[in-house]
Order: structure tokens, then C-alpha cells, then sequence
């Protein structure tokens, strides 16, 4: 839903984030990225993050828990 955020938060693993539609803005502490419908970011284990939707969006989230 547009407006919506996520407030910072951080995960257990590795993650990968696809915007599947919409646009999201997507921030941690050294970075700040839009994505649009196919892009996506990669992020380290316990890397501080948080989203925003800026249109009506939705995204698949991967979690990495293997050691």
C-alpha cells in the first residue's frame, strides 16, 4: 500500500529484496535505493534496514538462514 513503511529492523540472515511491482524505497544506514518492478538488493546478516512504498507495491523477501 503506498505510504506504507517498515520501521528499521534487521534479520537472523542474509536477505534479498524483489520489487515485483510498485516502487519502494529502501534504506540502511549508507545507503538509500528506489526499486522499481525487477530490482532488487542484497544484504548481509543483522545489516540494519528499512522500507517505504512510495505506489502500491509488493516485493518477495529471501531469508539465508544456512550457516
Amino acid at each position: 500500500m503506498a505510504g506504507k513503511e517498515m520501521c528499521e529492523h534487521s534479520a537472523p540472515g542474509e536477505i534479498r529484496v524483489l520489487c515485483i511491482e510498485g516502487e519502494i524505497v529502501f534504506r540502511t544506514p549508507s545507503i538509500e535505493q528506489t526499486l522499481i518492478a525487477g530490482d532488487f538488493v542484497l544484504l548481509g546478516r543483522g545489516v540494519p534496514h528499512a522500507l517505504k512504498a512510495v505506489l502500491d507495491s509488493s516485493a518477495l523477501l529471501t531469508i539465508c538462514l544456512a550457516s
